[in-house]
């Protein structure tokens, strides 16, 4: 069964890269025609949340008892039919706040989408979807994307990255193949192959070097590469070294 994205959601905490990021989500749900379900740090109001920009019936504000992002999972619905959107500023002192972050995701399965910097949303321009062309677990989280990204038509692009130059298998180019269906005929999609022994270094560069990217996708329900990919520290490199909003789906 698929599950299509239904609302968008944002924790809110007393920080301006917080409450940009909850601009941001106001901003992303109005042109997604999507109800937006905000959950507030405890002890903050909404009252000031609402000044400054448009409240329609649409959102939701909800008061939480948790200080930090890691304690909103177990108050949020359980359900697989939202994106969670979180203002989180990286640094390496605080990879223990991560490795807490990654256990809450495979634990819930909610689709995270990290907002790095404060930035207004208009659009979403070029989107890069990370993969390894191993087999999907669970394929809903490409509809979830394709849900997100489909009102602004972006162009797509497939990010493989290969440790070699060894051409790919029969089963990689079939892979390759499925996952660029799931956006066409939707959106301009296009396949492009990185040969690094680097994975982190290389979408990195990749992303650097290409000002209209403006969403980077991962996707963890994998058997392969990728998967071990996700749960290892080069979910920090990624977080760390690459500034546009990232979705770990």
């Amino acid at each position: 069964m698929i599950n299509h994205l239904k609302y968008l959601s944002v924790f809110i905490e007393n920080t301006p890269l917080s409450i940009s990021t909850y601009e941001y989500a106001v901003n992303l749900a109005h042109y997604c025609s999507l109800p937006l379900e905000v959950y507030l740090a405890k002890g903050l109001n909404s009252v000031g949340l609402k000044q400054g920009v448009e409240i329609s019936s649409k959102i939701k504000f909800h008061n939480t008892s948790v200080t930090g992002f890691i304690g909103i999972f177990e108050e949020l619905p359980k359900e697989n039919n939202y994106i969670l959107l979180v203002g989180l500023y990286y640094s390496k002192e605080k990879n223990q706040s991560f490795n807490k972050l990654k256990k809450e995701i495979e634990k819930f399965e909610i689709p995270l989408l990290i907002i790095k910097k404060e930035l207004e949303f208009i659009s979403f321009k070029e989107v890069v979807v990370c993969s390894d062309f191993e087999e999907m677990k669970d394929d809903n989280s490409f509809y979830m994307l394709r849900d997100l990204i489909l009102p602004f038509k972006p162009e797509v692009k497939i990010l493989h990255v290969k440790p070699d130059h060894e051409a790919s298998t029969e089963e990689h180019v079939f892979e390759a193949e499925k996952e660029i269906n799931y956006f066409q005929p939707y959106f301009e999609s296009k396949l492009r192959t990185l040969f690094s022994s680097d994975i982190v270094r290389a979408i990195r560069h990749y992303v650097h070097d290409r000002e209209d990217i403006n969403l980077v996708a991962l996707s963890k329900h994998r058997h392969g590469k990728l998967h071990d990919f996700f749960i290892t520290n080069h979910t920090h490199g990624i977080i760390e070294n690459i500034d546009r909003p990232i979705l770990i789906m």
